[in-house]
């Protein structure tokens, strides 16, 4: 069970980080990208991202289904509940508005997914001090 908690919390923390730093420093970076740019840059950035991201999530997902099974205690079932909302809030409204990013360069756009991010931001926050506080008790 340990072992099990470990990889989730480590999994969790290390995307935790990242959607802060993404928050933080990377999208509001694209404010600043000019529009004959906009595309050849998405196209890496989108790429870069899904290299990083894309296993770990898949990773926190099987492990929070196996300690919601697994590990006794109701607010397993909470933050396998908060993965699913990730992954929901990921493709339902991230994806779709990078994908319209790559159609055509809009501010708007940016904007909304920057504001849109702080979403995940705080369910990735919760869910990281949720299993850090586990450990705790």
């Amino acid at each position: 069970m340990n072992t099990l908690l470990l990889l989730e919390t480590a999994t969790t923390l290390y995307l935790c980080g990242l959607i802060w730093t993404v928050q933080v420093t990377h999208y509001p970076t694209f404010r600043f990208i000019p529009s004959d740019a906009a595309a050849a840059f998405h196209v890496h950035h989108t790429g870069a991202m899904t290299r990083i991201v894309l296993l770990p999530m898949v990773l926190e997902l099987g492990l929070s289904l196996a300690s919601a099974y697994f590990v006794p205690g109701p607010w397993r079932l909470l933050s396998l509940l908060a993965v699913i909302g990730l992954w929901a809030l990921t493709f339902g409204v991230s994806v779709p508005i990078h994908s319209q990013l790559n159609r055509e360069w809009k501010k708007n756009e940016v904007e909304k997914l920057i504001r849109t991010n702080w979403l995940r931001t705080g369910l990735w926050s919760l869910r990281g001090a949720g299993l850090i506080v586990s450990w705790l008790i």
